[in-house]
């Protein structure tokens, strides 16, 4: 099989997985979902209206350093030189090298496979980590309590 063809079909097949989660989850817990914009430029995500975004950044970690990492990567690609000081590459980066840049980023800001903890450690951990969000300025029952629900007429936005 080509490569460009199996790259679209998984692209296609994490689309439509996405999809059916989404539909599934606002099903089975009534919230709406909507587009959001995370990389400008680039197909919007779905997601549970009304989840403020900095609820979702706290939750985030993980994508704030690798993009912090792929804006690095990015940089040292177009300031890349060979031996007579030419530019290797051009001042634009693909979408091809952003995306292996990317896959670059989340490798090498990849933590430690952390030691096993138990289900109640980790419930506890989580408990603390939200304990200290709203100690940042936020109200977390306000934030949570923002998730749009809709009624069984309106749950079929969730699927598109």
């Amino acid at each position: 099989m080509h490569s460009t063809a199996l790259l679209e079909s998984a692209v296609a097949a994490s689309a439509l997985y996405n999809e059916v989660v989404m539909a599934e989850a606002c099903e089975a817990l009534g919230p709406a979902s909507e587009p959001r914009t995370v990389t400008p430029g680039r197909r919007p995500v779905m997601e549970a209206a009304g989840v403020p975004h900095e609820l979702i950044r706290w939750t985030s970690r993980r994508s704030a350093q690798i993009a912090a990492c792929l804006t690095d990567l990015e940089h040292e690609y177009v300031a890349a030189t060979d031996d007579d000081g030419n530019l290797k590459f051009g001042p634009e980066v693909s979408e091809w090298t952003r995306a292996k840049l990317n896959r670059i980023a989340a490798r090498k800001t990849r933590p430690a496979k952390p030691r096993p903890r138990s289900l109640t450690q980790l419930r506890e951990d989580w408990r603390d980590s939200a304990r200290a969000f709203p100690a940042a300025g936020a109200d977390m029952r306000t934030w949570c309590g923002g998730a749009h629900r809709v009624d069984a007429h309106h749950r079929t936005r969730c699927r598109t």
